[in-house]
């Protein structure tokens, strides 16, 4: 969060809740193992991601670059008994890492994790979300962002939950969060 100012972090950081044990082990280990650890969602992005899905209540969150699982697990928290949520992830080489962690938490039974290319995967889902979580790869050209972000945004026209009064939740230079309750 180099955007924050270091005496807001501090702040925030303090008054914010503590990880679950599992949370701090995947915080640990990608920092410790894993290149581009930056790329972590981390203790705070994390609580954040988990309030939200909590307010929500989905059935269903689509959850677009998961990196090492950290903000799949957070948003997860949220789910309806019953619930699902689809995590999608192009990098291969953390897949076994990502598989592990999952299996470590009481909700692994409620994560559909896929590798492969969001624009491929995405049109193929016939599930409906209640909560979008974009936190793909950034780095590339802005075009692809562009052209994923326009395929996705074309898609949740057609199948994200119909609401009156859906919202986005952006955290500047990070990523996108659309979440819809029918109300």
């Amino acid at each position: 969060m180099d955007f924050i100012p270091q005496d807001l972090q501090r702040y925030i950081g303090e008054h914010t809740l503590e990880e679950p044990d599992l949370l701090k082990k995947i915080n640990r280990e990608t920092h410790a193992q894993v290149l581009k650890s930056r790329m972590l969602s981390g203790h705070v992005q994390g609580r954040f991601l988990s309030m939200i899905s909590k307010m929500v209540r989905p059935k269903g969150i689509l959850e677009i670059g998961t990196y090492t699982g950290y903000s799949a697990l957070c948003l997860a928290e949220g789910l309806v008994p019953g619930g699902k949520l689809v995590t999608i992830d192009i990098n291969e080489e953390l897949e076994d890492r990502v598989r592990h962690y999952f299996m470590l938490s009481p909700v692994a039974h409620q994560i559909d994790y896929r590798v492969g290319d969001a624009r491929i995967i995405i049109p193929s889902l016939s599930e409906t979300f209640a909560l979008v979580f974009i936190d793909a790869d950034k780095e590339k050209e802005e075009s692809s962002w562009q052209t994923m972000c326009f395929g996705a945004e074309k898609w949740f026209n057609r199948n994200l939950t119909k609401t009156p009064r859906p919202f986005w939740i952006s955290i500047p230079g990070y990523n996108r969060i659309r979440a819809s309750k029918t109300y």
